[in-house]
């Protein structure tokens, strides 16, 4: 009898000891699974956002490409129309320049 208490004891108490383990080692391996999930996050932001970036800067680089070339225009007395026509700009963003 004190045998099998001992050997029911003895189970609990490994049962114990191997769920505080398993734990341990469940939490370590969540813990760098997150912190690999957000560097690739992080790697994919930034080549998400330098690409956005770029977009940007191109596009705000022709705009300012046109204007300068209608102020040419303008003050080389051209006319509005061709102004237009050339640079694609409205009538409106051409008188305020």
């Amino acid at each position: 009898m004190a045998r099998e208490e001992g050997k029911e004891e003895g189970i609990e108490i490994g049962l114990d000891m191997g769920l505080e383990r398993g734990l341990k080692v469940g939490d370590k391996k969540a813990i760098i699974m997150r912190e690999e999930g957000r560097d690739e996050g992080h790697k994919k932001g930034f080549i998400v956002g330098r690409k956005d970036g770029k977009k940007e800067g191109l596009e705000e680089g022709r705009i300012q490409e046109k204007l300068e070339m209608a102020k040419e225009m303008k003050k080389d007395g051209k006319p509005l129309e061709e102004i237009m026509k050339y640079t694609k700009l409205t009538k409106k963003e051409i008188k305020s320049l």
